[in-house]
């Protein structure tokens, strides 16, 4: 048993390599391994004990869910990368909030009232205000065989059906629905989302500038029955969006370095999203800490680069900036690591009685890689079977970025059954025991790459 007051050097004496990596579950191919590169990646094993321990993971998912829902530019935005800022420079990194400007809509009301009761909605983005008067009209379910001319001044109900990445994409199928009845004259659209929990789906859309033509609310699939039936009796509706467009409105990304050898890894994390994202975001954002944590404790060459950027909801115009105007080039970087959405959140099953949280880990998140990263990453999270490596020119989220620029990578997307819900909270999404195994992983495959143990490659 590896005691905490032991230092590495005097356990390797004890236990000799090939037993600590053994003991300490290490998944590299010992052939590959020899003399100071063993040492450091038991090191690297040793050292992660506490900065990637389950409960402290889990407590960064809650205090970073504790500052409001994280969409762009938004005060909870901006607390969240200072905060991040914070915690690099107390482990020693160097780190600054840069900067980038992007049209931003504050969002001031959000109301749907159907026969004098209010009913939960959020905007489509980018949305069309109503100021502070709504529009009102009594509400039709659209079959596509309305009379030319019916339904002008009507409030339309629409059905979205699920969006690949919960993105709206140029003509998408949310454009292919809602642009012909657009055309109808209608007054406002009132568009139900369909989801596994009947909560609202946020979509992810474009960087702008474009808006909707009319305003357009979204409302959850637990709402759909209750609207069907009262749209067949022409109830009256109410729609309201009131807020405030800023044309230059400014976010951050909060960039850490750690300058050490000439071999550099970047580590990156999105930030930002439309409501608290503790399953979206925070196993990433907890992740991304743990790992500076350990980097910075640790006797290491390796440099490195951390960024979480915001703007990730907004068609990744964070990461986007980072790549475009401060990423090195990609002979220049070791690889990347980047940390995306739903990495450790809890499956759900159905059951008679609805949903029903499981321990183990969504079926939706998926680990890719380029060529280089497989077989590090293979044996690093064989203990993590439904995390074997998919090796993709074309990867998940915001991975596309950075593949298509050249990086060797390897990292995170995929989704839970709260992905972009209100209902994405801490306690129902994810736990110390999902967190942990995945950072311990990490630490495995990070200290292999630096060892040099990838395809051929001498360190």
């Amino acid at each position: 048993m590896i005691k905490g007051n032991q230092h590495p050097t005097q356990i390797t004496r004890l236990y000799g390599r090939r037993e600590l990596l053994r003991n300490a579950g290490a998944c590299i191919p010992l052939a590959l391994i020899g003399g100071e590169a063993a040492v450091n990646i038991a090191n690297s094993i040793y050292d992660s004990t506490d900065y990637l321990s389950g409960q402290r993971l889990y407590q960064d998912v809650v205090t970073y869910c504790k500052f409001g829902d994280h969409r762009t530019a938004t005060t909870a935005d901006i607390e969240t990368s200072r905060w991040l800022a914070d915690e690099l420079r107390r482990v020693g990194f160097e780190a600054k909030l840069e900067p980038f400007t992007l049209q931003q809509f504050y969002l001031k009301t959000s109301a749907l009232i159907i026969n004098g009761k209010p009913v939960n909605s959020f905007p489509l983005w980018w949305p069309q205000t109503t100021g502070a008067n709504p529009v009102t009209g009594p509400l039709v379910a659209i079959t596509g065989n309305e009379p030319s001319g019916s339904l002008k001044g009507r409030i339309a109900l629409v059905k979205i059906p699920p969006v690949a990445g919960a993105s709206i994409i140029p003509n998408s199928s949310v454009h292919k629905i809602i642009g012909p009845v657009v055309q109808t004259g209608v007054a406002a659209i009132v568009a139900v989302t369909l989801s596994p929990t009947g909560e609202i789906v946020a979509l992810n859309a474009m960087a702008g500038p474009d808006k909707w033509p009319l305003p357009i609310l979204t409302v959850g699939q637990s709402d759909e029955s209750m609207l069907d039936t009262v749209a067949r009796t022409g109830a009256q509706a109410s729609v309201q969006i009131d807020g405030t467009y800023n044309e230059k409105a400014e976010a951050f990304e909060t960039i850490g370095r750690l300058k050490r050898g000439k071999n550099l890894m970047i580590v990156s994390t999105p930030s930002s999203g439309w409501f608290q994202c503790a399953g979206e975001r925070g196993p990433g954002i907890a992740l991304w800490l743990g790992l500076a944590r350990w980097a910075a404790a640790r006797k290491s060459d390796m440099s490195w680069l951390f960024v979480a950027s915001s703007g990730h909801e907004l068609n990744g115009v964070g990461i986007r900036h980072f790549i475009d105007h401060i990423a090195p080039q990609p002979g220049e970087v070791r690889g990347w690591l980047h940390l995306g959405a739903g990495i450790a959140t809890n499956d759900y099953k159905k059951t008679e009685q609805g949903l029903e949280k499981a321990e183990t880990a969504s079926r939706a998140r998926r680990l890719f890689s380029s060529a280089d990263f497989e077989p590090v990453l293979a044996d690093a999270f064989a203990g993590l079977p439904d995390l074997k490596p998919i090796v993709a020119d074309r990867p998940g989220g915001e991975m596309v970025a950075m593949a298509q620029r050249g990086y060797r990578y390897f990292g995170f997307a995929g989704g839970s059954v709260f992905h972009h819900m209100p209902g994405d909270v801490p306690e129902r999404i994810t736990s110390p025991g999902l967190l942990e195994p995945v950072g311990h992983a990490l630490v495995k495959a990070l200290a292999a790459i630096e060892a040099g143990v990838v395809k051929g490659e001498n360190k």
